[in-house]
């Protein structure tokens, strides 16, 4: 699509009544908030439902094409006027044989845990979060099925802060800002070998490995145009910084630039 036809679609889609950023309907995406019940969330990246005003549950749509399982839940455990605390997590799951039948029998499993404290006052909101992630996967391998046995456990686990500061310059238009900031990002081995020497005599080895991934301070932030119509929502942002791999939020590199988009419809 164009420029010109871009903002030729703008220009007709602000025309649509506005309903998601009045008080009744808040953004979830980065705050303590949830769907109302019976609400979906349907877009590019995600597919979303309201069990009850304060519970949601969702699933991320780019993983399962990369065989990757996930879902997620979020609640929000507490509100009184415009405070609000919200607690989400999840779990994502790869199998290797997935894509290769002859690989060896492993999995790797990513648990993420996410705290998230609101204020709203009247077009202006902030929203503190932190976040865990846990990353394991056990390995059991017969390199030898008689006399060799290999066994082994990797960990990565990752803890993140977050702001973000939403600013309401209309009923269907906000500016939001995010910022993340690693706190650590440590990764952890162990294996376990054992081999048969003689019919009376076996010898196991173990060993164990940590190591901190961390290298300096790693952090980002991203200035976000948010329109927000009838069910329409259209979020358009530019991000600067360390990359962070969603979920995980594992960063690397050195700091880049990076566009971000999101289209998606709530009813």
């Amino acid at each position: 699509m164009g420029a010109r036809q871009l903002a030729a679609a703008l220009v007709l889609t602000a025309a649509l009544p506005a309903q998601a950023y009045v008080d009744r309907d808040p953004a979830t995406d980065w705050s303590a908030e949830t769907l109302h019940r019976n609400e979906w969330r349907l877009g590019l990246f995600r597919l979303q439902y309201g069990i009850i005003d304060s519970l949601q549950v969702g699933t991320q749509l780019l993983p399962w094409f990369l065989k990757v399982s996930n879902l997620d839940l979020k609640w929000t455990v507490w509100s009184s006027g415009p405070w609000s605390v919200g607690l989400g997590g999840g779990l994502f799951s790869l199998k290797l044989q997935d894509f290769d039948e002859d690989a060896a029998d492993v999995r790797f499993y990513a648990v993420p845990v996410e705290l998230t404290g609101s204020w709203r006052q009247d077009a202006f909101s902030l929203h503190l979060r932190g976040s865990y992630t846990a990353v394991k996967t056990d390995a059991e391998e017969a390199l030898d099925a008689e006399d060799y046995d290999l066994g082994g456990v990797a960990a990565v686990s990752t803890g993140s802060v977050g702001l973000a500061a939403e600013w309401r310059t209309s009923p269907t238009f906000a500016w939001v800002l995010e910022s993340r900031l690693s706190v650590f990002q440590d990764a952890s081995a162990s294996a376990e070998t054992g081999t048969q020497v003689d019919p009376r005599t076996r010898v196991d080895f173990y060993a164990n490995a940590d190591a901190d991934l961390s290298d300096g301070t790693k952090a980002n932030a991203t200035l976000s145009a948010f329109w927000s119509w009838d069910s329409i929502n259209l979020k358009l942002g530019l991000l600067y910084g360390h990359y962070s791999v969603p979920t995980l939020h594992l960063f690397f590199g050195d700091p880049v630039w990076v566009p971000e988009f999101d289209l998606f419809w709530r009813f």
